[in-house]
């Protein structure tokens, strides 16, 4: 079963059920708004699911595993630049864009990152609005290899990119990907979902293993909480 709903939505299915879905349950991110929430969704799947996982598709992504790789090397703190424009959804009645709703830039699209979070973990997180409108998320983790993360997020043309470099300044910036979206080619109107080999790798790896399903809890609602910090800030409707 495909859950691709708003997290307010997404409880009020959950608490339908009345008896375990025997099947695999398929969530849309995010999976929650808080932390505390993040708790009582996780308790409440373990009863109403056999098993069950969040669609979040970085991680199946070539730069992903690249810019995980250099983190997981030693050596001297790594700065890390994101930069991520999309075009906004012409619709207000699209809950992605609505806070309210669990939507937003924050909320959806900087949901994102809660993987590389998970795995990395974090000591400091902190939001800002540069001048054009766009979100800045700062996260840093201290110590070797520790790393400084720098997520600016906006709506415009199309663009993702990633670059990496020594904290220290000592070596010149390495671009690890640039193109329209962090998912490869874009969608064309005749073809299927630029998304779709990610989805059946992501789908695969589920089927592979039955029990596949947020293993580092504690991670996971640090960085749910961070976001809902960054919630807090005026980027504007």
């Amino acid at each position: 079963m495909v859950l691709a709903v708003p997290p307010l939505i997404r409880r009020e299915i959950l608490e339908s059920f009345l008896s375990p879905y025997p099947g695999h349950l398929f969530l849309e991110k995010p999976i929650a708004s808080t932390s505390q929430d993040y708790w009582d969704l996780t308790e409440k799947l373990g009863l109403v699911a056999s098993t069950w996982s969040v669609g979040y598709l970085f991680p199946y992504t070539g730069w992903y595993r690249e810019l995980q790789s250099c983190v997981a090397e030693p050596g001297e703190a790594l700065e890390i630049t994101i930069h991520w424009t999309l075009p906004k959804p012409e619709s207000r009645d699209n809950w992605k864009v609505d806070k309210i709703f669990g939507g937003g830039i924050v909320n959806f699209y900087l949901s994102h990152f809660i993987p590389f979070l998970r795995e990395n973990d974090f000591d400091a997180s902190s939001f800002s609005v540069a001048g054009n409108g766009d979100v800045i998320w700062n996260i840093r983790k201290n110590g070797p290899r520790g790393y400084f993360l720098t997520v600016q997020c906006g709506y415009g043309e199309r663009f993702f990119s990633v670059s990496t470099a020594r904290a220290d300044g000592g070596a010149c910036a390495t671009s690890i990907y640039r193109h329209e979206t962090p998912f490869g080619l874009a969608p064309q109107p005749d073809l299927i979902d630029a998304r779709s080999a990610l989805l059946q790798e992501y789908i695969g790896e589920v089927f592979e293993h039955p029990q596949f399903r947020v293993d580092k809890k504690a991670e996971e609602a640090k960085a749910i909480e961070a976001l809902r910090e960054g919630q807090k800030i005026d980027y504007g409707p």
